[in-house]
């Protein structure tokens, strides 16, 4: 049987309240600052892991930009879009790289994300990671299949964005 935390009740109202866009709801928020333990309660009232908000964010684009590992590992196991893409088609591994959260990172490439996956302006992970001078993660996304020549919409290459 599983326990409801007692606060569940009171933050999730809280939240609702306090919320950032009139779009987003508890779980958005929880990803990003949240717990797991709460995360798990609202996801047990029937919140939606794949839910979007005005801007087409997934809870696991706000915990992947967060770094809170936890939560992304909680909505990878729930059924989380792992290449649920943004308005700027952003994928939550596009999030993750661009905060140098190679933690984050593994779990998302471990679970299938697209290593190749462009933004809207034609950017992708690697391009991203080369840009933030990110050796670790850039190494991870090379041996995971990126595609080291890859140019965005500017022609850049991630050897340009290293530079």
């Amino acid at each position: 049987m599983t326990v409801r935390h007692p606060l569940v009740g009171i933050l999730t109202v809280a939240i609702w309240l306090a919320a950032f866009s009139a779009a987003a709801d508890p779980l958005h928020h929880v990803a990003a600052e949240g717990s797991r333990e709460v995360a798990e309660e609202i996801i047990a009232e029937g919140a939606d892991v794949n839910a979007r908000d005005h801007l087409k964010r997934t809870p696991l684009h706000r915990a992947a930009e967060a770094g809170n590992v936890e939560i992304v590992e909680l909505l990878l196991e729930k059924g989380a879009d792992v290449d649920a893409r943004d308005v700027n088609s952003l994928t939550p591994l596009h999030k993750a790289v661009d905060r140098n959260r190679l933690d984050v990172v593994s779990m998302l490439v471990a679970r299938g994300a697209d290593v190749n996956a462009k933004d809207g302006f034609g950017q992708t992970p690697l391009l991203y990671a080369a840009d933030k001078g990110s050796e670790a993660v850039v190494a991870l996304l090379i041996e995971r299949g990126a595609e080291v020549n890859a140019r965005d919409q500017g022609a850049n290459t991630p050897l340009l964005k290293a530079v």
